[in-house]
């Protein structure tokens, strides 16, 4: 049965089964669970690590200023 087969014929019923069908699809909605992604920490993990040791922080500031200065000058 096609979607515009099945429009027709819902639209032929009489008003009290027409809501008697929305109530039962509303209710079909309502209780269908939603999936649960567990999988997605395990695969970013480790994404953003570098190679290496991790730069320390006054590493970082002078990267930032160079940048800062190339973009800027």
């Amino acid at each position: 049965m096609t979607y515009r087969e099945m429009a027709l014929g819902i639209g032929q019923l009489p008003l009290n089964e027409r809501l008697m069908l929305l109530e039962e699809f509303r209710i079909d909605l309502t209780t269908t669970p939603k999936p649960v992604i567990r999988r997605a920490p395990k695969l970013v993990c480790g994404m953003l690590k570098p190679k290496g040791l991790a730069p320390s922080d006054r590493e970082l500031r002078e990267d930032y200023e160079d940048y800062l200065i190339e973009k800027y000058l």
